[in-house]
């Protein structure tokens, strides 16, 4: 490059000294919308990290959270496992709920000369490691590679088995060795530490001990809901089952939706086969501020248990969260469409609904199930806030699908020089953004003339004072898409009609 070329990025440097000097402008960028579909679960698992985990897949889930039990059939254990089998699911942020008192499975490990050499122990809490429900064995034999040193740990569990090879633990290893050799994935079922510097003895499928339970409290739940509310990533969060307390639950839903702008909450009253005016009077109590984003449901499904191939009765709540988790913003959670993903359902507890008990259900901000000729839908979209024009659930996820795709492009306006240039710069960001999707017929309506229904104000809502003072103004106005919730086919048939051709 001849060095009369200069590249900056800075137009003070083009007066310093004659030369060329380019400066690379960046392209216009654009608005992408966000995600809104991936799901937040709190609840009982078999085994598995209590720390929030994101999970792509069923299978994923069940190796790292295990799956029904703790493998040999009997009680079902894994509360979020009956509660995503048989509905379809994307991602998933998945917040075990475990005691406080808890217990990982451990076990010590000596060398030959008695000498205390390692202690192996479970990756989680829970009596899933124990030996009586089926836990890890362990195994120590001579290494691959031949040296005396070295070992070979086996870890034996359901049916299979994993083998870490040339584990060496001697005065010229460390933790972090052992660690590099057995990994830290999620689905890891157990980490070794070195007590002292020596081998241990070879030891043949030795089981781990003291795994406990512990004793759940109200506590486990609220907490786990907080710490997934304030996780970037999921957007529409439930607890698996039931709570401890779930009033108390519901109550620190409340709390939590008050404080985030990015997620729906969906919960039920933790209660199968309420009647309608119960379940009413149970949402205008525990509900204590109605938001809406707070989805209530109600009437609970059956499904069939793949394991035992028996029906069993779930919680409304995770079947609307699997709707929106497979839906667009502003298609309507009761459409005829999302049978598809209800067709896990078998029966709903309540098979005889009246008009009247769901009027009294839409009525109180409840979403309730029903079995029409086409399968099991929610008959009404709606969250538990009374106000008129915050009822719907399409409302609000569509409101955040702008807002939040919006506050993901104009951030970077943020502390950049308050020029001409760049407030035409956000307006155009925000016009091309709504018109695409006013053009594709999503969320933004149009008006009679054809032209995108939204409008912007960035003149009459700033003044010379508030500019100065670093502040830029912009009102958005956009008109929402409709939904058609009653549709009135309006009949004169009969004999001595009078037909008039137009």
């Amino acid at each position: 490059m001849a060095k009369d070329v200069y590249f900056t990025a800075n137009a003070s440097d083009y007066t310093q000294l004659e030369g060329l000097y380019i400066t690379e402008k960046d392209p216009p960028g654009f608005v992408t919308g966000v995600s809104l579909n991936a799901v937040g679960i709190i609840g009982v698992t078999t085994r598995g990290p209590t720390t929030v985990t994101q999970v792509d897949s069923a299978a994923r889930f069940v190796e790292i959270f295990g799956g029904r039990d703790y493998g040999s059939g009997g009680t079902l254990i894994n509360k979020i496992w009956k509660d995503i089998i048989n509905k379809p699911f994307g991602t998933m942020y998945i917040k075990r709920v475990a005691a406080s008192d808890a217990v990982a499975g451990a076990k010590a490990f000596a060398a030959a000369s008695a000498t205390a050499a390692i202690t192996v122990t479970a990756t989680s809490v829970g009596q899933w490691s124990t030996s009586a429900n089926g836990g890890p064995k362990i195994t120590i034999a001579n290494a691959t590679n031949g040296d005396s040193d070295y070992f070979n740990l086996t870890v034996s569990y359901q049916g299979s088995a994993t083998t870490y090879e040339n584990i060496v633990t001697t005065s010229t290893a460390t933790d972090d060795d052992v660690a590099a050799i057995i990994g830290d994935d999620d689905g890891t079922l157990i980490s070794v530490t070195i007590t002292n510097n020596v081998r241990p003895a070879n030891a043949a499928s030795t089981a781990l001990s003291s795994g406990s339970d512990g004793t759940l409290a109200s506590a486990d739940f609220t907490s786990a809901l907080t710490a997934i509310a304030n996780t970037e990533g999921p957007k529409i969060i439930f607890c698996a089952d039931v709570a401890t307390s779930q009033a108390n639950l519901n109550a620190q839903i409340v709390t939590d939706a008050a404080t985030v702008s990015d997620k729906i909450f969906v919960t039920w009253a933790g209660v199968h086969g309420q009647t309608p005016a119960a379940e009413a009077s149970t949402v205008g109590t525990q509900i204590t501020t109605r938001s809406d984003r707070i989805v209530w449901c109600y009437n609970s499904p059956y499904t069939i248990d793949p394991t035992t191939g028996t029906q069993i009765q779930v919680s409304p709540a995770p079947w609307m969260a699997a709707i929106l988790s497979q839906t667009d913003v502003d298609t309507h959670p009761g459409s005829a469409d999302n049978v598809t993903h209800t067709a896990g359902i078998r029966k709903l507890t309540n098979t005889s609904l009246s008009r009247a008990n769901l009027i009294t259900l839409r009525d109180a901000g409840i979403c309730a199930f029903e079995k029409l000729p086409e399968g099991f839908v929610f008959r009404s979209g709606v969250t538990t806030n009374l106000t008129s024009g915050l009822t719907e659930i399409t409302r609000r996820r569509m409101t955040d699908y702008i807002q939040l795709s919006l506050a993901n492009r104009l951030r970077y306006y943020v502390k950049r020089k308050n020029t001409t240039a760049n407030r035409a710069a956000v307006r155009a960001d925000i016009e091309n953004f709504l018109t695409s999707l006013a053009i594709r017929d999503r969320i933004v309506d149009t008006l009679s003339d054809g032209s995108p229904a939204f409008a912007i104000d960035q003149d009459g809502v700033n003044n010379a004072n508030t500019r100065a003072q670093g502040i830029e103004n912009v009102f958005l106005q956009v008109k929402l898409i409709n939904h058609i919730l009653s549709l009135a086919l309006l009949t004169e048939i009969g004999t001595t009609v009078s037909i008039t051709e137009q």
